[in-house]
């Protein structure tokens, strides 16, 4: 799961950046096969990622669903997640 932080917070960063700088939409179908599969490697039930450049939310989704168990509602980006142990 850190790697999975680790990889967004660095494609976060340069997608923002690129986005202020070009002022232009951006296609975030790499980002979103990066967090599937990283979700599917780490068998992680779900998460939600949010792009945001200064006051602009660039890109808003969730991704997989809210239990490892059968039956789990979807994410959204207004799902609310649960913390859990963070040593």
């Amino acid at each position: 799961m850190r790697s999975l932080f680790a990889l967004c917070g660095l494609l976060l960063v340069a997608v923002a950046a690129e986005a202020a700088a070009q002022n232009t939409s951006i296609n975030f179908a790499e980002l979103e096969r990066s967090v599937a599969a990283e979700l599917k490697e780490n068998k992680t039930p779900g998460a939600s990622i949010a792009v945001i450049s200064g006051d602009r939310v660039l890109f808003v989704k969730g991704f997989g669903t809210t239990s490892a168990e059968e039956g789990g509602a979807s994410v959204t980006p207004d799902t609310l997640f649960r913390m859990g142990s963070t040593t």
